[in-house]
């Protein structure tokens, strides 16, 4: 049965969590979500029920609760991340240093080689000696060996007696045989190395085929899966990018990547409760009027003298936001939605509209649009609540304000402004608009609840208070954005400044990108971070100019690139790549978004794999596709990063550069080398393995039994008598062939030598004199020398 995993969950951390977003919590609070844990049955309901426990006992509005789904949704996802096996030292080394690897691999075969070679060497060497069967009976010195049957006649010599006259044996002539006693060591017969070399390779050539066969199969079934899909493949016949680099089909497909909110990550402030209570305070009415129901029933209670009953005096707020949306795609457009978001969330009655440019036509959210005369008359009794700088209040030659927007916005008796521009930066223009009874506020969050305050208490705001209000107050005015120094300058912080340039790896610029990225990084690359994912963190970033386009200038990019360290690229590749594979799902495969996932996925992916082989390996793939894709990519500024060595991923050659196509080219060589080595030892090694072991094992079909190699021996013929004069010659038929060897008319002794004979086998001889007189003689094969006696009288 499978175990099911468990998480521990601590509620602890949990409810930190929560405060930290904005959420006030009691002790009364805290009881009723500890109550319900022990009484719900968490195992049947699971981890995923958990929002469903607390969520109704601290959010009161319908954003409190969407907003608190998400953060334990979140807080429980990153509980439930099982942390992959920590990789070997051993094995990531060998992943990580090919070349190192396969010169290894090369020593280690040539020291089998070598093995294999002194085996054989010594093997061959070495005289084992194997004691042959000594003879039964002995002949004795004057017993004449050619009374016994001599062997039979090989079909040669049968020839050959057959054509010979028959020859007179003299009776004169006496031979006798004495062994030595000193016997030959015969060597076996040896088929060791051939059926090692045969057997050895057969077998690599089948492993060799089996090895190619299933890794052509691997790589079919990984295109066809590929191809599935969509990721790493080839594009073939399809279309040339066009525009930012994207191909694009169709008028109504979807042109960019949509990635998913990611507002949630977003810290809320501690201070957000009590930027709620100032917005919820209700607010007087003067002059309260008479409530003719309540008074009718009160005077007839009173016998029915008159009892007058005032209304009530006090009323609920009721805010208007109007936003200006003419960047609709930058950071700082994103930033005041989601502080809308929020404020909104706080009260009860709320009216949202946005513009572009002039105020003077306005939309809502369903995308209905109204004059802003008219919206004066829906919505005059609402707190005005404007998101904007304020720059269509002022002529473009002179700072006056305009008189007809001047004179639609007087109607609103509580009107507010919250203006991007830091406080360091304000000018003439901000003191007109304060002039012109605008409660008037940076938008850091600490001046957002002094602007709370402010309404909650008909007050007003001056710069000296918000002086004293705000810590921290910086300028962007000052600050030169065009380098990556200036850019260093401002944000006066090293981990801002990763944040910052890792926005650079993906070529557009989105919010919910954004986020997602700054989360991943504080996170999991900086050891102890100095700072979290706030609203005035944000806000800082945000108000960069040139993070309110939809993509970065091209020699910007290339700085924040070159800036980049190992560490944030990894981190931010790996954000990507997972966003990437959300969006995959839901955006259409014939749309432009598609083809941005396809190629944007494939770069991501083959940077992390050239940096790391062993842990990224299952993005392999990317090697076979990656020149398509950059060939074609028109993003100049990651081109240019990359070509000229900038990039801290892939690894460094001898040109100290990193290009895409050095890489392949290194890792194509040091793969077909690979490939070659590979067919090497899958033909060489199974046949030195195999005759190493038939040497050390020695099996029968290897090594026959009682099968040894042809041996010499030395027959030394001793004359006595007038032998000396009367033998002429002797005849050696071995193997079915005879040899003539003639004797010395001079010495009484002769040595016959006789080479080639198997060992152990009957060798016959005949002794002939000059009287064509013959002997027959035979003995075995098994001393080094045999003593011949013969005796003529």
């Amino acid at each position: 049965m499978k175990q099911k995993s468990s998480y521990r969950i601590p509620l602890e951390e949990l409810l930190a969590l929560i405060k930290a977003s904005g959420y006030e919590l009691n002790v009364q609070q805290v009881l009723e979500i500890q109550s319900a844990l022990l009484t719900a049955s968490l195992s049947r309901m699971g981890l995923a029920g958990l929002k469903f426990l607390i969520t109704p006992v601290i959010a009161k509005n319908a954003e409190d609760q969407r907003h608190l789904h998400q953060i334990i949704d979140t807080y429980i996802a990153e509980k439930k991340i099982i942390a992959a096996p920590a990789t070997r030292p051993l094995a990531q080394w060998l992943h990580t240093h090919p070349k190192q690897v396969f010169v290894v691999k090369i020593a280690a075969f040539l020291l089998i080689v070598l093995a294999g070679v002194l085996f054989y060497i010594f093997t061959n060497n070495k005289t084992e000696t194997i004691v042959a069967a000594r003879p039964t009976t002995a002949p004795k010195a004057d017993s004449v060996i050619a009374e016994t049957a001599p062997p039979p006649a090989s079909p040669a010599q049968k020839q050959v007696v057959t054509t010979a006259t028959p020859p007179k044996i003299n009776q004169t002539l006496s031979v006798t045989v004495a062994g030595s006693a000193r016997y030959i060591r015969p060597v076996p017969i040896d088929i060791n190395l051939q059926l090692s070399l045969t057997f050895g390779t057969i077998a690599g050539i089948i492993m060799a085929w089996i090895v190619v066969y299933e890794r052509r199969k691997k790589i079919d079934l990984k295109e066809k899966q590929r191809a599935e899909d969509a990721v790493f493949v080839t594009r073939g016949g399809r279309k040339k990018f066009v525009g930012s680099g994207y191909e694009s089909e169709g008028d109504f497909a979807q042109p960019t990547v949509q990635f998913p909110d990611r507002d949630y990550l977003i810290h809320l402030p501690r201070s957000l409760q009590k930027i709620k209570s100032h917005l919820k305070k209700q607010a007087s009415i003067p002059n309260p009027g008479i409530n003719i129901q309540k008074s009718i029933h009160k005077s007839v209670r009173n016998a029915g003298f008159t009892s007058l009953v005032n209304a009530t005096e006090w009323k609920d707020r009721k805010y208007l936001f109007l936003i200006d949306n003419t960047q609709s795609g930058s950071h700082l457009t994103a930033y005041f939605n989601h502080v809308v978001n929020i404020l909104g969330a706080a009260v009860t009655t709320v009216a949202r509209y946005s513009f572009q440019g002039v105020p003077n036509l306005v939309q809502d959210e369903h995308g209905n649009t109204i004059f802003l005369e008219n919206l004066v008359d829906q919505y005059a009794s609402y707190h005005l609540i404007l998101i904007s700088d304020g720059h269509f209040f002022s002529e473009t030659d002179q700072l006056t304000f305009k008189k007809r927007l001047t004179a639609i916005f007087q109607r609103w008796n509580s009107r507010s402004i919250i203006t991007a521009v830091p406080l360091p930066d304000w000018s003439t223009h901000e003191t007109l608009l304060q002039k012109n009874d605008f409660l008037l506020v940076p938008a850091e969050t600490a001046a957002i609840a002094l602007l709370a305050q402010a309404i909650a208490e008909d007050g007003v705001i001056t710069q000296q208070e918000l002086l004293k209000r705000l810590t921290g107050v910086y300028s962007v005015k000052s600050h030169s954005f065009q380098s990556a120094h200036g850019l260093k300058q401002y944000l006066n912080d090293k981990k801002l400044f990763q944040l910052v340039c890792s926005l650079a790896i993906y070529p557009r610029l989105q919010w919910s990108l954004t986020l997602a990225l700054f989360d991943a990084l504080l996170k999991n690359t900086f050891e102890e971070p100095a700072i979290e994912l706030t609203h005035d963190v944000l806000l800082k970033i945000a108000r960069i100019p040139w993070l309110q386009a939809e993509k970065l200038p091209d020699n910007i990019r290339l700085q924040l690139l070159d800036s980049l360290t190992a560490e944030t690229e990894v981190t931010a590749r790996e954000t990507i790549l997972a966003l990437l594979d959300q969006a995959r799902g839901i955006t259409p495969t014939n749309s432009p978004a598609f083809t941005e996932i396809d190629t944007q996925y494939t770069i991501n992916a083959f940077f992390l794999f050239s940096h790391d082989q062993y842990k990224y390996r299952s993005y392999s793939g990317t090697k076979a596709v990656i020149s398509d894709y950059w060939s074609d990519l028109s993003e100049w500024s990651l081109k240019e990063h990359v070509d000229k060595g900038g990039n801290a991923l892939m690894p460094k050659y001898k040109s100290n550069h990193a290009t895409i196509q050095e890489f392949l080219i290194t890792d194509k060589q040091l793969e077909s080398w690979n490939v070659n080595f590979t067919k090497i030892v899958l033909v060489t090694l199974p046949a030195i393995l195999l005759y190493i072991a038939f040497s050390i094992f020695k099996p029968a079909f290897v090594y026959p039994p009682e099968a040894f190699k042809n041996v010499s021996l030395s027959p030394i013929l001793h004359k006595e008598g007038n032998c000396t004069q009367q033998l002429l010659y002797a005849i050696n038929t071995t193997n079915g062939a005879s040899d003539t060897i003639y004797l010395s008319p001079m010495n009484p002794v002769d040595t016959l030598p006789i080479r080639d004979v198997k060992y152990n086998e009957m060798v016959t001889m005949e002794l002939w004199t000059k009287d064509t007189l013959m002997r027959p003689l035979s003995f075995p094969a098994r001393d080094s020398f045999v003593s011949v006696q013969a005796i003529c009288e």
